[in-house]
């Protein structure tokens, strides 16, 4: 069974990763926070399968940034401010998520669907860690000014990826420098992986057909 979820391992992570940017439109749940906890939960859950062949040091700190990461998004129902910690988490799943990524790009032989699943996996990963970033930042600086009425986490998700697609509609915009050179280093490397990838992907796919 585990060796069967290892194969598609990257299909239903990146399934994971569509239900936690798209979860809010079909879950009936109206509590946010609790739901994106709830989303939030079932995606590093899924990073699991990434390190089912991994040492057992790395298993244990994949389950030390799921624990921690069930903790700070629990720390607000009980008053408790943890955010700042959450964000330090998610580099750290960020890290460990894109070395596995990576890793696996460098190795699979072949162009096929867990290979383009995994490179869309890290691509949609780097967006997720710029919308945390930018939420918590204008959080506590008002870093940012938006034509929305209430900006929620929702809002910065969406931001993050038209960054990284550099369109731009201009509905929130970084006031300050902090936030403006976060923006440049978000929207550089997106455009850095994309090319990087592609060049990784057409490598592969050329090398497998000659």
């Amino acid at each position: 069974m585990l060796d069967k979820l290892y194969h598609r391992r990257f299909s239903i992570f990146l399934f994971s990763f569509l239900l936690l940017i798209f979860g809010d439109l079909f879950l009936p749940i109206p509590n946010e926070s609790l739901l994106q906890t709830i989303l939030w939960v079932q995606n590093i859950a899924c990073s699991f399968m990434l390190f089912i062949q991994e040492s057992v040091r790395a298993k244990l700190l994949v389950w030390v940034v799921f624990l921690a990461t069930i903790i700070a998004r629990l720390l607000p129902f009980v008053g408790y401010d943890g955010s700042l910690g959450f964000v330090f988490i998610y580099v750290i799943y960020f890290v460990l998520i894109s070395y596995e990524i990576f890793k696996d790009l460098q190795q699979q032989k072949a162009v096929g669907l867990e290979m383009i699943s995994a490179a869309f996996c890290g691509y949609i990963l780097l967006g997720v860690l710029a919308s945390i970033v930018f939420f918590t930042l204008d959080q506590r600086t008002k870093a940012f000014t938006s034509t929305l009425a209430n900006t929620q986490y929702a809002d910065y998700l969406y931001f993050s990826f038209i960054t990284l697609l550099t369109i731009g509609y201009g509905d929130i915009t970084p006031v300050s420098e902090l936030a403006q050179k976060l923006v440049i280093i978000v929207a550089l490397i997106g455009h850095f992986y994309t090319v990087f990838v592609m060049a990784v992907v057409i490598g592969k796919y050329l090398k497998s057909s000659s």
